[in-house]
């Protein structure tokens, strides 16, 4: 689609015509929607008037225009997308107002709720921070929402222009990567597709007057096409598929067990490893790697590029910005073998047990045919895949514990399956030359780092 300049701008205000259009999305991951309110939790998520959970109007279409100013910036400089989305004309002489109207995505059916625990971690000590909990609502995976809006066509706009659009619309939204709401970077808020966007093509007045009279009698009988998008992401993704070796503990799920106090986490009745505590654990043992190897400035600085940066958090004066690094809840396979276990707490002082300190957990226990599946999405920058991959060598070789009791054994794995785009990373294979040479090369641009960073020493 080409450029156009605001000097080039032949819309006129004369009205020829206006498009509805609908369709369904569901959430194949949590959604966290937060709508400042704490009545259920410290962060509830959206409702309208009836109860039902809601994706505001704004929310998608800011998540929207943010997508394609990531992955299609210079499509955003084009008349047709000002002309959808609306141009504040703070960069030229004229602006514009947003003639793609859409409404308020309603859930269709009844929906599951469910409250998850957090608490802010130290991310020097790998400690919990002191009066640090809190909990936050999530919509679970599977509720259905309707998509539905109208466009308005003026005078001298270009209708195929506006098509295209459209297309990458529909296409973004058939991914499945496309992501509304809070905690993104942790998979959340990823909704997907069900069928193809449908139309009434474009009404004129009489047509139109119709419609908003009795809108029932309209079929949407036109179907708007989807393009291949896989040029456009620029990502790197890692997929793992791990085997448990020892029990996994992430805590906030329901109970069974009577004398249990804390149960492992369920997301939609399966137990998960959270997107949450294995972002944690990775961005800490990416810190561990980068410290040893290039100090402590170099660690922080390599860490807050992929993770994004706590300044506030950690004090610096540095600004805050957005996570790099994408990862997903991971459903834990083949697995109904759930036991309670009793712990007792020790007092460091005397070696004896505290006094009404018994307390139980209900871990994960992994059988033979268990089995995790993990997902990374970064940007290609070979720095960052490097240390990326030594902090995965690490996870595959149970070397990197993930969720709680690690001190007791808990969290370990081993790789069934591993890949970095096309290339199998999994340890005990034989490498080809190209792979290797791949791989190498984006572990020596990791160790390269403090070359880069202050010069030769």
């Amino acid at each position: 689609m080409e450029t156009q300049t605001k000097d080039k701008i032949s819309i006129k205000p004369e009205i020829k015509g206006r498009l509805f259009f609908n369709a369904t999305l569901k959430n194949v991951s949590s959604l966290a929607l937060s709508n400042g309110q704490d009545e259920y939790s410290d962060a509830d998520i959206y409702r309208d008037i009836q109860g039902k959970p809601v994706i505001t109007s704004t929310a998608f279409t800011g998540a929207l225009k943010s997508y394609f100013e990531i992955h299609f910036p210079d499509l955003t400089k084009s008349i047709a997308y000002k002309y959808l989305f609306g141009d504040s004309g703070r960069q030229g002489k004229y602006g514009m107002q947003a003639h793609l109207i859409l409404d308020d995505l309603k859930c269709q059916a009844d929906s599951k709720t469910n409250i998850r625990d957090g608490v802010k971690i130290n991310p020097k000590t790998n400690l919990a921070v002191d009066q640090g909990k809190y909990d936050y609502e999530i919509l679970e995976p599977g509720a259905a929402f309707s998509l539905s809006g109208e466009i308005t066509f003026r005078q001298g706009v270009d209708a195929e222009e506006i098509d295209k659009i459209l297309q990458i619309v529909q296409s973004i939204l058939k991914s499945g990567y496309f992501q509304v709401g809070g905690l993104t970077s942790f998979g959340f808020g990823r909704l997907q597709l069900e069928g193809c966007i449908s139309s009434t093509g474009l009404l004129q007045k009489e047509k139109y007057i119709e419609y908003i009279t009795n809108p029932a009698q309209f079929i949407f009988d036109h179907k708007v096409e989807s393009i291949d998008l896989k040029n456009n992401n620029n990502l790197s993704v890692f997929k793992f598929q791990l085997r448990p070796t020892t029990p996994l503990f992430i805590g906030g799920g329901e109970i069974i067990a009577d004398n249990a106090d804390d149960a492992s986490l369920k997301s939609d009745g399966e137990y998960i490893l959270s997107a949450k505590s294995l972002k944690g654990a990775v961005r800490h043992h990416a810190f561990r790697i980068a410290n040893t190897i290039h100090g402590e400035d170099v660690a922080h600085k390599v860490c807050n590029e992929i993770f994004g940066n706590r300044a506030k958090e950690e004090k610096q004066k540095t600004e805050l910005t957005k996570s790099k690094f994408w990862t997903s809840d991971g459903v834990i396979h083949n697995n109904d073998k759930i036991n309670s276990q009793s712990q007792v707490a020790i007092d460091r002082f005397t070696g004896g047990a505290i006094e009404s300190a018994l307390f139980a957990t209900e871990p994960v226990w992994p059988k033979s045919d268990t089995y995790v599946d993990i997902e990374w999405r970064i940007p290609t920058e070979p720095i960052h895949l490097g240390l990326l991959l030594l902090v995965a060598r690490d996870l595959m070789t149970e070397m990197l514990p993930i969720g709680g009791d690690k001190a007791i054994g808990r969290g370990r794995f081993e790789a069934i399956e591993a890949t970095l785009d096309d290339i199998n990373i999994k340890t005990n294979r034989t490498w080809s030359e190209d792979d290797l040479s791949k791989v190498n090369g984006y572990i020596q641009a990791f160790l390269d780092l403090k070359i880069i960073q202050h010069g030769a020493q």
